[in-house]
């Protein structure tokens, strides 16, 4: 029995780490898995048990096997310990479970489980797009939409335009984020997209998912324009941060876009 239960075990742990947990979308700079080096020619792929690590100025876009996107920022570590758990040993990692109409991975609301443990507490998203960073003496959650709860010296539910700063001793301070500040580089982590025959309006919103920032439209004709024109002359698995392709799509239709504050106006010509 005692044998039978240790093979069942191995067995276990066998199957767990050769198990695929995410797919690499994208990556830049120096990234090792499992302290080996990688590139798109050497590992496409996350198995279960793999230690990344990211260097200064690196990023990694990770499709998660149940769907959604799992970023991580430079100078990160993160164990892949559980199908559907994370260890964020240090560094910033971002989690987006419900990508838009773009997305090669999208995900049904509320069917994506993704814990992410670290030292001061394990956090779990409903329905969210957020971001934790684990530093030398906090652990900080940011909600840029939904709500994410938090398990550990501190218990409570962080909602979107909240963040959370959780120190070592277990102190919790609460202060606002927009969603924008400090979020460039998940835009920069994006994952390259195919922008061919989607509607304008399709595409706009992709840009605001990925970037914080809320469409608006100020006349109900570039709304329409927005809705029944498509986008053309694009080539496939475009690698483009979102925000820098505004003016690409405004070269295709009788559309303007301009940031103000944290928003994209989009008027007509």
């Amino acid at each position: 029995a005692v044998f039978a239960g240790l093979n069942l075990l191995r067995d276990s742990v066998s199957d767990f780490r050769t198990q695929q947990i995410a797919t690499i979308e994208k990556q830049y700079g120096d990234i090792s898995v499992n302290s080996r080096i990688a590139n798109a020619d050497k590992v496409a792929t996350i198995e279960g048990g793999a230690v990344v690590e990211t260097g200064s100025e690196s990023g990694l876009a990770l499709g998660w096997h149940d769907g959604g996107s799992l970023r991580i920022d430079e100078n990160t570590m993160v164990v892949f310990e559980a199908v559907n758990q994370i260890y964020l040993e240090y560094g910033r990692v971002y989690f987006d479970s419900e990508q838009g109409p773009l997305s090669s991975r999208p995900a049904k609301r509320g069917a994506v489980e993704l814990s992410i443990r670290t030292d001061l507490g394990v956090l779990r998203h409903l329905g969210t797009q957020y971001m934790a960073q684990v530093g030398a003496d906090a652990l900080v959650i940011s909600v840029r939409d939904g709500v994410v709860s938090i398990d550990g010296k501190v218990m409570r539910r962080a909602s979107a335009g909240q963040q959370f700063a959780i120190s070592a001793s277990g102190s919790l301070s609460i202060s606002v984020t927009n969603g924008i500040d400090d979020w460039e580089w998940v835009e920069k982590s994006a994952p390259p997209v195919d922008l061919e025959g989607r509607l304008i309006a399709d595409a706009l919103a992709w840009v605001a998912s990925e970037s914080g920032y809320k469409v608006h439209y100020d006349s109900a004709g570039a709304e329409s324009v927005a809705s029944e024109e498509k986008l053309r002359g694009f080539p496939p698995s475009m690698d483009i941060e979102p925000t820098r392709a505004l003016d690409l799509f405004m070269q295709t239709v009788d559309l303007n876009a301009r940031i103000e504050g944290e928003l994209i106006v989009i008027s007509e010509d």
